[in-house]
């Protein structure tokens, strides 16, 4: 089975903010886009845990731990997104990426 048209666009969008090229012949080979999106989430997931470390203690040296949560908001929503269960390459492909794509439409809207 092949991915939506309308799917596949917006995942080259979502793929292409975060500087992954990808082509029209991914809708063909959904288990590809899918281990594509698992180690793209692995990857993101240690450099937002780092992050939000990092903008933690630089409030508390600043004394700003108010600004903890402003600053990290955006960070927050996108840890919600790629801490759901849903990242396993075991799942089916197309399945995980209707989920995938559900997650981050109730999240961004």
């Amino acid at each position: 089975m092949n991915l939506s048209r309308s799917l596949l666009n917006d995942f080259i969008s979502i793929l292409s903010q975060f500087g992954y090229k990808v082509n029209d012949e991914w809708h063909k080979k959904p288990e590809r886009l899918w281990e594509l999106i698992i180690n793209v989430r692995e990857n993101m997931k240690k450099e937002i845990d780092y992050t939000l470390r990092m903008n933690f203690n630089l409030c508390l040296l600043m004394e700003e731990e108010e600004q903890s949560r402003e600053l990290n908001f955006e960070l927050f929503r996108i840890n919600h997104l790629l801490e759901q269960s849903i990242y396993r390459l075991d799942n089916n492909p197309e399945k995980g990426l209707k989920d995938f794509h559900k997650i981050i439409l109730s999240t961004y809207g």
